[in-house]
């Protein structure tokens, strides 16, 4: 290819779209703010994570019944718990865990309804009697761990728990839910990725060219350490560790 046939793109163009993007992401977490419950998840992932773990470890219903004994004969342990975890400073509470409408509401906000239904191609082995067994807490906490799930095996050429719940947000067009998943820390995938899942030529649709413009933006500037690893590959990774003889010790 001759270098007068390649055309460079103005850098006042990538400028202004960079813009256009920042905007949009803006604007969208201008709307989350106005949502019930969006507040809530407006704080950081780690917060929200801890707060999942609080709730599951003393408000639970199939909490151990000395976790809930403590919690009621003393209430300051769960605040020291929840200091502990989440930070000192103000921290907006959860909803309670018998509050079935309003966890429901989380679930379809961040389209974790849409992973546990398999309403895209990306399919997710959930039986109807894990479905009617978990309450809607229990299916939000569940989800929302996906965040941190890292394969029990290697995963090459595989769609991991991590990478599930931005790429079913991005399917059902849901930008608002695309950049609330990306401020909570959930994984970007690479752009690439959308040729596993079959829309490299939806390009036409403007909203799905629009969320891909969203996903490249968080996925430059995510840590390059959130990459999924196997917990298999990890352990061929180890190193045999030699010992080193004492010379003033004839016993070691």
């Amino acid at each position: 290819v001759c270098s007068s046939d390649l055309v460079k793109v103005p850098s006042s163009l990538v400028l202004d779209e960079d813009i256009r993007t920042e905007q949009s992401i803006l604007a969208s977490r201008k709307r989350c703010h106005t949502y019930v419950l969006g507040p809530f998840l407006s704080q950081n992932g780690n917060v929200i994570k801890c707060q999942l773990q609080i709730e599951l470890a003393f408000r639970f219903k199939k909490t151990s019944i000395k976790m809930r004994q403590l919690a009621e004969k003393c209430p300051e342990a769960v605040g020291l718990v929840r200091s502990f975890l989440c930070g000192d400073g103000f921290h907006i509470q959860p909803p309670l865990v018998q509050n079935h409408d309003q966890w429901a509401m989380l679930l379809e906000r961040l389209k974790f309804d849409w992973i546990r239904d398999n309403k895209t191609k990306i399919f997710t082995e959930l039986s109807k009697f894990w479905k009617k067994s978990h309450t809607p807490f229990e299916q939000f906490a569940h989800f929302f761990f996906y965040r941190d799930a890292t394969p029990s095996h290697e995963s090459k050429g595989m769609l991991t728990h991590r990478q599930k719940p931005i790429m079913v947000a991005t399917l059902a067009g849901d930008i608002d839910a695309v950049v609330l998943l990306c401020d909570l820390g959930f994984y970007v995938p690479p752009d690439y990725f959308w040729e596993m899942v079959g829309i490299v030529g939806s390009s036409t649709n403007s909203q799905f060219h629009e969320i891909r413009k969203v996903l490249s933006y968080f996925f430059e500037r995510q840590p390059r350490n959130t990459a999924p690893v196997a917990d298999k590959q990890k352990d061929k990774q180890t190193t045999t560790q030699t010992k080193v003889r004492d010379p003033k010790n004839p016993w070691s």
